[in-house]
């Protein structure tokens, strides 16, 4: 059996006896292709290469191999190997096992297919960024910072009072698709859930800072640069793809407007962040 899916632009289909759909994958099924950008076969037994050496990354352990299969990567509890993977060169190949222990079930779709998605979307120009999304009148807001500063506030602040509507609450990709930069959809997004199946132009990338009061500046590509780079979801496995993923992180930072916004969790942040777009906007219009 064979399910399609296409999140983000780029086609993943997943073929095996059981696959372990869950509710967070539904809404990416699509209608059958003939080629997809990267098929995955679920594999019965562990592959259980004994690499050498191997890098650890986010509970992720990666080795390079030789031949076709360049990556293998598996997942483990103690000496319990919870998932593992044989990746092509290209990544249009990938044999995964996943552990079919129902503790470990849930597994397949995060952390290992979220992983592997990952990596994917950088050789389709894309990055996955911890920070939370919304669209707004067709434009794509997004609010980046580490965790507990006010990210998922910022956004419902959005929703709440300008009618957004939530991309991803912790983890869109921001893609570049026929020479456009778009804020994407994906299934993961964290403890609240929330996401939906789109991808729109990006209009802002705002990074957020707690303060006593709202304040917001434009800030230069260098300040960019270091306030993203440590909210990207990056391939430390591999040297080439790393530099495949600053290029694109440069992209991203040349190709929108960046702002700092040190703000208290109330509408007064919203509406300076709402006025800077407005005004933005206009100028380039």
């Amino acid at each position: 059996m064979t399910e399609y899916y296409q999140i983000a632009g780029i086609k993943i289909s997943i073929t095996g006896p059981v696959l372990p759909a869950r509710e967070s994958l539904r809404p990416f099924l699509c209608e059958p292709y003939e080629k997809p950008d990267t098929a995955i076969a679920l594999a019965g037994e562990p592959v259980n290469v004994k690499p050498v050496y191997h890098f650890s990354d986010r509970g992720a352990h990666w080795a390079k191999l030789d031949g076709d299969n360049k990556y293998y990567c598996f997942f483990r509890d103690d000496n319990i190997i919870i998932s593992d993977a044989l990746i092509s060169g290209d990544w249009s190949k990938i044999s995964v096992y996943a552990n079919p222990c129902k503790s470990y079930r849930e597994y397949f779709i995060k952390p290992v297919l979220e992983t592997l998605f990952y990596n994917i979307c950088i050789l389709h120009r894309g990055i996955a960024l911890h920070s939370a999304a919304v669209e707004w009148e067709g434009a794509g807001i997004v609010f980046s910072a580490p965790s507990g500063t006010g990210k998922s506030t910022q956004a419902d602040l959005w929703v709440k009072n300008y009618g957004a509507t939530y991309i991803n609450g912790d983890r869109p990709i921001l893609k570049f698709i026929d020479g456009g930069l778009f804020v994407c959809g994906t299934a993961w997004s964290g403890s609240a859930g929330m996401f939906k199946n789109m991808c729109v132009p990006m209009a802002a990338l705002v990074f957020l800072e707690q303060y006593p009061e709202n304040k917001i500046y434009p800030i230069a590509a260098a300040e960019s640069l270091k306030l993203i780079l440590p909210r990207c979801f990056l391939p430390y496995h591999d040297r080439e793809m790393m530099a495949l993923a600053v290029d694109i992180i440069g992209a991203v930072i040349s190709r929108t407007a960046c702002w700092r916004l040190l703000c208290t969790p109330d509408e007064g942040a919203a509406e300076l962040v709402k006025e800077c777009i407005t005004e933005n906007r206009s100028l380039r219009g």
